[in-house]
């Protein structure tokens, strides 16, 4: 739109593309300046992210950049005796507030499983609430992350109206799989790449096309040396 002589440029969604921002400014400006190779993300959705940290202490590490951090939920007496800040808009914030994560098992998009000191939070995109409490469990994303299995189901009721007559339909449908459309798998990891990264090809291969390929690097090395030094 135009107004008073200057092009408007319509924000669809503003919240969104600030919060990303905030995101990945938090994970490359602070993270991997601050560990290097020593974080990697495990999940991250608009406006939050689960990284797995290679350090002796994480609290200290935070206590020493408090001022990026919103720590208003941790108890006064907390064990980390970490700093109590107020909520502020653009800090990261600890979703429970000091409690020590012992196991995180990512699936999907908004589908995962976290273990912490006295719960444990399962995420299941498109399923119900009460089909996730009751029919899933930590072993089910244990076993897909895994590949243990390929596939979960669970039961679910829903309400439909056809013809204004409603009745109860019984759905048995897949809820967590580890098929992934959106990110290559590394086989025997949990590691992934974007479609299209160079090194997918090489993770394809077999032992022996591996094998074959080092040998025939190492070759073209050699002889690339050899004639450097005529």
């Amino acid at each position: 739109m135009e107004l008073f002589g200057l092009y408007i440029l319509p924000a669809k969604k503003p919240t969104r593309d600030v919060s990303k921002a905030v995101i990945y400014d938090f994970f490359y400006n602070f993270l991997k300046h601050q560990y290097s190779n020593k974080v990697s993300l495990a999940y991250t959705d608009t406006d939050s992210l689960i990284v797995h940290v290679e350090t002796d202490n994480f609290y200290e590490d935070m206590k020493s950049h408090v001022h990026y951090f919103d720590t208003s939920n941790y108890d006064a007496d907390n064990p980390h005796n970490m700093p109590r800040t107020a909520s502020e808009l653009g800090k990261m914030k600890d979703e429970y507030g000091g409690k020590v994560l012992s196991a995180f098992y990512g699936t999907g998009p908004t589908a995962y499983c976290i273990d912490a000191v006295d719960q444990v939070a399962k995420r299941a995109k498109g399923t119900s609430k009460a089909s996730v409490k009751h029919q899933l469990h930590l072993l089910h994303y244990k076993d897909i992350v895994e590949e243990k299995r390929t596939y979960v189901y669970c039961t679910i009721y829903v309400f439909k109206s056809e013809s204004h007559n409603i009745y109860t339909n019984y759905i048995r449908k897949v809820t967590l799989t580890s098929m992934d459309d959106k990110r290559f798998l590394i086989p025997n990891s949990t590691k992934t790449l974007a479609w299209g990264h160079q090194d997918i090809t090489f993770h394809k291969m077999s032992d022996g096309e591996r094998l074959e390929l080092l040998l025939r690097l190492m070759n073209e090395a050699s002889e690339l040396t050899s004639d450097q030094m005529k």
